[in-house]
């Protein structure tokens, strides 16, 4: 199946480059589960391509996040990993100023600067989170909500 997803070429249909991108991304999620790491940047490669092809941009914190996994789990690169969870801040970061009320992009940002290890800043964006106006969680939003809160110091 693998070997298909990567093989399918990159059309102009946004809806089909959406399910793709999310073929590639369950992929790529799998292997670091499984600690199964072979195809796994050929992977990314492709699910980048399909952001690029379909200017999905704000598709590629997912992608630097699951890169940074790849590099402490399969490389042990610390600094690596923490060059990729900076980009994905970075992104996350550009999302919440333009899209204020962007509950993924807020929670995605929490969890990234958790994982870079930057938990004030996380807690932060929490707060900010929990500060917006008009802004109600879904069940599966505030259940990471609340496992990120637990993380606090």
């Amino acid at each position: 199946i693998v070997d298909r997803v990567l093989r399918q070429e990159i059309p102009t249909d946004d809806a089909y480059n959406i399910a793709l991108f999310n073929d590639l991304m369950a992929i790529a999620a799998l292997k670091i589960f499984h600690k199964s790491f072979s195809d796994f940047l050929v992977v990314v490669d492709k699910a980048l391509a399909v952001i690029e092809k379909s200017q999905f941009h704000s598709y590629k914190p997912g992608v630097y996040i699951l890169e940074a996994k790849y590099e402490l789990l399969h490389k042990q690169n610390k600094k690596k990993a923490a060059e990729n969870y900076d980009k994905a801040i970075k992104k996350l970061k550009r999302a919440v100023a333009i899209q204020k009320k962007n509950v993924d992009a807020y929670i995605m940002l929490a969890d990234a600067y958790v994982k870079a290890g930057e938990q004030k800043e996380a807690e932060d964006t929490i707060d900010k989170l929990r500060d917006l106006d008009d802004v109600r969680l879904s069940g599966k939003q505030e259940e990471k909500v609340c496992l990120l809160d637990s993380k606090r110091i």
